[in-house]
């Protein structure tokens, strides 16, 4: 009879053991891949930023055509020449336009540049979780081992 008992305690240990290890991997896995997910979304974020800079910047590009054009025509409407101050005027609104531009584009990698950054983070996680859950799979498994020898020597000894 005792020694039934103690086969049915190292079993118990044993199939508790495996369960334990099983339900650390499957949530070891789960966090990998939920950082992994984080960093994928991040790196689209990058992107979405730099191409979102990019149209802001090519549609300011066309805003300011369209009003130098405007100006042109008013100033060419009222008999005055495109030389001069007038000329000065439109140079200055080109290069305030230029340097609205980068701005835009320069916003625009500054957001991106973040976004790497947590995607990079998100990929340390999901190593983290990786290398936490083969750590708590094999204290788990020695906890395991040791519980089943334990039993198995208290079997050997005999009653006391």
């Amino acid at each position: 009879m005792c020694s039934t008992a103690m086969i049915l305690m190292a079993t118990t240990a044993a199939v508790s053991t495996t369960v334990q290890i099983s339900a650390q991997r499957s949530a070891a896995k789960a966090q990998e891949n939920a950082a992994r997910y984080q960093a994928d979304v991040a790196e689209q974020n990058a992107k979405i930023a730099k191409d979102q800079a990019q149209y802001d910047a090519d549609q300011h590009d066309r805003d300011i055509r369209r009003m130098l054009a405007s100006n042109r025509n008013k100033v060419g409407g009222s008999g005055v020449t495109s030389s001069g101050s007038a000329l000065d005027v439109q140079l200055d609104i080109v290069e305030e336009a230029e340097m609205d531009k980068l701005a835009i584009l320069y916003g625009g990698n500054i957001q991106s540049d973040s976004y790497k950054t947590q995607s990079e983070g998100y990929k340390a996680d999901a190593r983290a979780a990786k290398t936490a859950g083969k750590y708590a799979v094999g204290t788990t498994l020695l906890g395991g081992a040791e519980r089943v020898a334990g039993t198995y020597l208290k079997y050997k000894q005999g009653p006391e």
